[in-house]
């Protein structure tokens, strides 16, 4: 049975466990045998993880306690997001102790060994005399809830907010409010928000480049640029093999957690990309590149072309210089095809490719997209999870974030490539999820639920970041196949989501962003070009230079001279010279455009001739352009690397346990 489970890399006996999968079987298997469940959650790229492999599971009388005592469930957070966001209790590895029915009784990260024998102990003899209550009933109301059939128990999460009259202007007054939580908990010295740990929150820093771009704020020009310098330049950067690691357990970004995950370094490359755009500092897209050599030597696999979801953390491999690491084997890598992630890799290659006019990233990223859409896509299913290394096929279907990267990512490769069925792929997807995950006030629940799940599974859990991804995707994919009742879906979303916002901080930058795209007047600029393989290079190339500028609220919809003749007559766009392009903003077009250069000038004019985003915002600059003027940016030399620091032994030991 524990073959199928990933344990330290290093000598342990966590394997002599019998561990079972998160499955319907091992709840009935604890209510049969009267046993509590102990659940463990892990991550192949996890330091903790792997200590307590080593030392707490690798104990011959805790293996002896769990395997008579209990029924041991072991969970791959990766591959079991799902079952992640129920359970987690605070980090990596999650230990929790659950009664038969799934409820947590007790749990914690990382437990020694001594104080494990403790509570296995204690558990045991508190279910032999009787003092736990070891009921199965279901966890469900028996009830339907007001908007679906099969109404699965509802999580307080989100769901039970006081439904309040929320307008256009408390969403703008809550995007203020986001924006001066990221100024306030920015680090000044060090970039980076708070103190330590310290992780790079490329959402947070994306945010603060288009606020940036659309209001001028000096502030967030800085918050973001000054950021990404000093982590390049700090240990949290590989730099012999690229790559940023997961993150920094000091302020300074100097002693890093060393896994690296494709789903950071995805969103990192990305802004890094759009960094370069604002700045034209060419040290964000050198590392840039260096980030996608690392990504494409170690985590890029042929068969099928994408890209596997980490590497595990090796605290002595990454210590030595590149000669160094020339004598050892890599840490491990996870092989699984993780389709959220690829699918922002696809997108943050497609970024590069705008600026470096490399076709060789532009076809890496089309081939990753491909496999995607033909390995881990069903029209009947959705988007699966991952595809999983040993069997090659699908796993776990029904994962909210899935369906909403992937819909992202087609209506990006839509937009940069003018292939019009990514862009129909797009549609198909937001109206099948709309369709079966909208619960309680329009919000979007994290994962098809029903009555015959084990555990918590059975409830619906309405998490905040994935539903303000939503938003901003509603938003766009409403200009793109011109459906207001996408945006209006969106809005609802948003209202929904306010009443929590302000207590995110940083980490709703991301519903601050959904704001922008829902509220701001987007631009429209339909391109018609012949997109056939032996006349499409100009259509390419124009299409790469209108999205060649960071530019939010922008959509670029491109047009096929041959089988969007239809909709080109509709519209009125001439075709006796292509690629042309005509862009609109509301219901006013201008004059088309025969060159992109002459396009993206255009924009800019109507750029200055529009308002900021709300009425505060001319004062709002003008005090945060005072405030800028004395920032101390002072201390920011060079940031020490790992190797240069004699005392990482001791700041890895004395940081939080959780990874």
């Amino acid at each position: 049975m524990a073959a199928q489970f990933h344990f330290s890399p290093r000598p342990n006996r966590a394997h002599e466990i019998r561990w079972r999968a998160f499955e319907p079987q091992a709840f009935e298997e604890a209510v049969r045998q009267h046993k509590l469940i102990l659940l463990s959650i892990s991550a192949v790229w996890c330091h903790w993880c792997h200590v307590m492999d080593e030392t707490t599971y690798s104990d011959q009388e805790i293996i002896d306690l769990i395997n008579s005592s209990f029924v041991p469930i072991r969970v791959d957070t990766d591959q079991r997001p799902d079952v992640n966001s129920r359970y987690n209790m605070g980090g990596w590895p999650t230990t929790a102790f659950l009664t038969p029915d799934g409820k947590i009784l007790t749990g914690g990260t990382y437990i020694p060994a001594s104080r494990m024998k403790r509570l296995l102990r204690d558990a045991a003899a508190a279910v032999s005399r009787g003092a736990v209550e070891m009921s199965t009933r279901p966890l469900v109301d028996d009830e339907p809830d007001d908007e679906s059939e099969d109404g699965p128990e509802e999580s307080p999460a989100l769901a039970d907010e006081p439904q309040v009259r929320v307008d256009d202007s408390d969403l703008w007054d809550t995007y203020e409010w986001i924006r001066d939580d990221l100024i306030n908990d920015y680090d000044a010295d060090f970039g980076g928000f708070g103190a330590q740990p310290k992780f790079p929150m490329a959402e947070a820093l994306r945010f603060a480049i288009h606020d940036h771009v659309l209001t001028g704020n000096p502030v967030m020009e800085t918050i973001a640029t000054h950021t990404l310098r000093s982590m390049i330049r700090g240990g949290i950067y590989d730099q012999v093999e690229g790559g940023f690691f997961r993150y920094s357990t000091t302020r300074d970004w100097g002693i890093p957690h060393f896994e690296k995950m494709l789903e950071d370094n995805s969103q990192l490359l990305d802004v890094l990309v759009d960094a370069y755009k604002v700045t034209r500092d060419e040290t964000f897209l050198r590392t840039a590149l260096d980030i996608l050599r690392y990504l494409e030597v170690r985590l890029f696999q042929q068969d099928p072309p994408a890209f596997s979801g980490s590497q595990d953390a090796d605290e002595a491999y990454y210590s030595m210089d590149a000669s160094g690491r020339r004598t050892l084997t890599p840490p491990y890598i996870d092989r699984n095809i993780y389709c959220t992630w690829n699918a922002l890799a696809v997108q943050a290659i497609l970024n590069l490719w705008t600026v470096t006019a490399e076709e060789s990233q532009r076809a890496l990223a089309m081939s990753v997209a491909e496999t995607l859409k033909s390995r881990l896509y069903d029209p009947d299913e959705g988007v699966y999870h991952y595809l999983d290394s040993e069997t090659r096929e699908p796993a776990l279907p029904g994962m909210l974030d899935d369906q909403l990267r992937f819909a992202e990512m087609s209506l990006r490769v839509y937009s940069m490539t003018g292939m019009t069925s990514w862009r129909t792929l797009a549609g198909q997807l937001i109206d099948r999820t709309l369709g079966l995950y909208r619960g309680k006030r329009g919000l979007l629940s994290d994962v098809l639920t029903d009555r015959s799940l084990p555990g918590q599974l059975s409830h619906r859990l309405y998490d905040f970041s994935e539903n303000a991804r939503a938003a901003s995707l509603l938003a766009w994919a409403s200009v793109i196949l011109d459906r207001d009742d996408l945006r209006d879906a969106g809005l609802r979303i948003a209202r929904a989501l306010k009443p929590r916002a302000a207590s995110h901080g940083p980490f709703a930058a991301g519903f601050a962003l959904a704001v922008a795209d829902l509220l701001r007047a987007w631009t429209r600029v339909t391109v018609v070009g012949e997109l056939a393989p032996l006349d499409g290079k100009s259509m390419t190339e124009f299409l790469r230079v209108l999205h060649s500028d960071v530019r939010p609220q922008l959509a670029v919809m491109p047009l096929d001279v041959t089988t969007d003749r239809q909709e080109i007559e509709r519209i009125g766009l001439p075709t006796d010279q292509l690629p042309v392009a005509m862009a609109c903003a509301g219901r006013r077009c201008f004059q088309p455009q025969f060159d992109a250069h002459s396009v993206l000038g255009m924009l800019d004019q109507m750029k200055e001739g529009r308002s900021g985003p709300n009425r505060h915002q001319k004062e709002y600059n003008e005090k945060r352009r005072q405030e800028v003027s004395d920032l101390d940016l002072g201390h920011t030399e060079k940031v020490d690397t790992y190797a240069e620091h004699q005392q990482s032994s001791d700041a890895l030991h004395d940081m939080d346990n959780r990874c």
